[in-house]
């Protein structure tokens, strides 16, 4: 699979909250999202992972975990995408 997107959101929002805004943010760029396929969280080790299918039949592999920050000190969400 090809990475298409990285992103990364505080902490502070809780796992659901980033996988949220990285949906959101997701579909502003690509299009509407129509279905969640597979989506699967597992909240011990703070990470997600679906696949999204847009109304023009694109389909998005996201994965969103927990990591330490390269730059500060601090955990953050970091948000991968990939062209299914």
């Amino acid at each position: 699979m090809k990475l298409i997107d990285e992103k990364t959101f505080g902490y502070h929002l809780g796992l659901e909250a980033a996988v949220c805004h990285y949906v959101d943010y997701l579909c502003g760029d690509f299009d509407q999202c129509v279905m969640d396929e597979n989506e699967k969280y597992d909240w011990e080790n703070d990470s997600y992972e679906s696949m999204l299918i847009f109304e023009n039949g694109r389909k998005i592999k996201v994965e969103v975990c927990a990591t330490h920050s390269q730059y500060r000190e601090e955990v953050e969400w970091f948000c991968k995408a990939y062209e299914a």
